[in-house]
């Protein structure tokens, strides 16, 4: 029989990391990463519940999922967030298909439903949405940008039964911010992607040159962008 392995990573989710984490108590080992900026009681929450934990500084979503299934004991990783919930069906089919499986197939989707504004979204780009959330990590990279990073895997993916509902938000105030944090992080990682192609400081002075942008030819006048400071 095939074991698997859960792995969370998680930060400051004392309130919703219980629940989380009692909805896949059936797994054969928990790992949960605690972000070391963590000031609540997740750690000890995990603790309890876990494993094995680990305390580490936060690198960004890639890196920190990516080195939580490094830390599983098992091929067959499963990933959760921690305000998310795996119900009994899912969970059913998940302990089901490894059991059953073929070596042919790599990954697995799961569909998950979010709970927002008192009611379950089952349309737009909310519902369906299907993760790829149950793998064999010996045939899977992590790939993407932060704060959305991606799995993919060697070999064939398919559909699992059942669904992970998404405590994503507690009210529209927090769904608000939640879309600024986002967007600071890609911002920040497409601006990282980007800079030396485009931004080489000045050695003359405290400038910023663009010379794939703001060219002599093209614009003369605007060669330089001069620093605030």
């Amino acid at each position: 029989m095939s074991a698997i392995s859960v792995c969370v990573i998680a930060c400051n989710e004392e309130t919703v990391l219980p629940r989380c984490l009692d909805s896949v108590a059936w797994a054969d080992e928990i790992v949960v990463v605690v972000d070391a900026k963590s000031h609540d009681r997740t750690e000890t929450i995990a603790r309890t519940r876990a494993q094995r934990v680990e305390v580490r500084p936060y690198e960004g979503d890639i890196q920190q999922k990516s080195y939580c299934c490094k830390l599983a004991t098992h091929d067959w990783v499963f990933v959760v967030d921690p305000d998310e919930v795996v119900t009994p069906d899912l969970a059913r089919d998940v302990q089901r298909t490894i059991r059953r499986t073929s070596d042919t197939n790599a990954g697995f989707e799961a569909n998950r439903i979010t709970y927002h504004l008192n009611r379950w979204i089952r349309h737009g780009d909310f519902y369906p949405d299907w993760k790829l959330r149950l793998f064999r990590r010996s045939r899977a990279t992590w790939r993407g940008r932060n704060p959305h990073g991606r799995v993919e895997v060697d070999g064939s993916v398919q559909r699992l039964v059942g669904e992970i509902e998404h405590y994503s938000y507690v009210d529209l105030r927090d769904h608000i911010g939640r879309i600024q944090s986002f967007s600071d992080t890609a911002a920040g990682e497409m601006f990282d992607a980007v800079s030396p192609l485009f931004v080489k400081p000045c050695k003359t002075s405290k400038s910023v040159v663009f010379p794939h942008l703001l060219t002599g030819e093209i614009m003369p006048s605007m060669g330089r962008i001069r620093n605030a400071s």
